[in-house]
């Protein structure tokens, strides 16, 4: 396996990258996706990468530059085919190599809040407010 900067790849604007990706975005079209990652490319804080293995892309992680030596993951998704063989930890340490981070964050619900916690992020429960009603959320950090 091997982390791939895909910032630049058309691939990634594919329906094949969609069906990764669309996996960690709230009931998202295929537009809605297209224009998430035409906002993540165009923030030049803002990284995306996929696991590759044998040509086959298996994941995908968008991360925003933060402060320092820190990233906040946007989004990350593995192909449910290949979910529980580390592609989702192998990516985040990959990227943080790459990108010689020290912390990586992220905010995430109820459904994937044990992925973060099996890997060794530390987990805090919050109330986000929505127009709709209030929401409980995780604060989740990891010092590499």
């Amino acid at each position: 396996m091997e982390i791939k900067n895909i910032e630049n790849d058309p691939w990634l604007l594919m329906k094949d990258a969609f069906e990764i990706y669309g996996q960690c975005m709230y009931e998202a079209s295929f537009q809605e996706y297209a224009e998430e990652i035409d906002e993540i490319c165009e923030n030049s804080d803002c990284r995306i990468f996929a696991c590759v293995d044998s040509g086959e892309y298996k994941g995908i992680i968008a991360l925003k530059l933060t402060e320092g030596d820190s990233a906040a993951i946007i989004g990350i998704s593995v192909r449910k085919e290949f979910h529980k063989n580390g592609i989702g930890k192998f990516m985040m340490l990959s990227a943080a190599e790459n990108l010689h981070l020290k912390t990586l964050t992220a905010e995430t619900d109820e459904d994937a809040v044990g992925f973060y916690e099996h890997i060794g992020f530390s987990v805090k429960p919050f109330i986000r407010h929505f127009n709709d009603g209030d929401v409980v959320r995780y604060k989740c950090s990891l010092s590499i």
